[in-house]
């Protein structure tokens, strides 16, 4: 997403500070988030080395940087799938 088309500033903006409200208010993610200062507090209490804790950070972070990915892309696609089915019952031209 390079911005440089409407539909990525659109949806750029729909998923950017209106989504924080959103989730501060899902008690599943407000779960997922005690379970994240759960593990960690348990990850940095077993003593690994700055260089594992550095790898054990790498990691976590490529699997964040996915998580974007996909969210961005799943959500870009209920973007196109709802403007089609506006389109197929004749809402939109």
């Amino acid at each position: 997403m390079d911005g440089s088309n409407i539909f990525d500033v659109l949806t750029g903006l729909a998923t950017g500070e209106r989504l924080d409200s959103i989730l501060s208010g899902d008690v599943a993610y407000m779960e997922t988030q005690n379970e994240i200062e759960r593990v960690s507090a348990q990850v940095k209490g077993h003593g690994f080395s700055e260089e594992e804790m550095q790898m054990v950070d790498g990691l976590v972070c490529a699997y964040i940087s996915q998580g974007i990915c996909c969210m961005r892309i799943a959500y870009q696609q209920g973007f196109k799938d709802c403007a089609c089915l506006l389109e197929e019952i004749g809402l939109v031209k």
